[in-house]
């Protein structure tokens, strides 16, 4: 499932964008009125952990002199 969900926010970057709109439109038509895939997809996509910000996974120093800062 999280290959189809990361298929589903795919954007074309290079070659034949028509390729990806084409294979987008198939899985659509055919999962259009399938509310029971929605409800199970919309609940996997919310189960994946996502950073909090930008930032959130950078290691900071934090003694009281740098608190709430970045040094890049």
């Amino acid at each position: 499932m999280l290959d189809l969900a990361i298929f589903y926010d795919a954007k074309a970057v290079a070659g034949d964008v028509r390729l990806l709109k084409e294979a987008k439109q198939y899985l659509y038509k055919h999962l259009q009125d399938n509310q029971a895939f929605f409800s199970y997809f919309a609940k996997l996509t919310l189960s994946f952990e996502t950073p909090l910000s930008l930032f959130a996974r950078f290691i900071v120093d934090k003694s009281h002199a740098f608190l709430a800062s970045l040094d890049l």
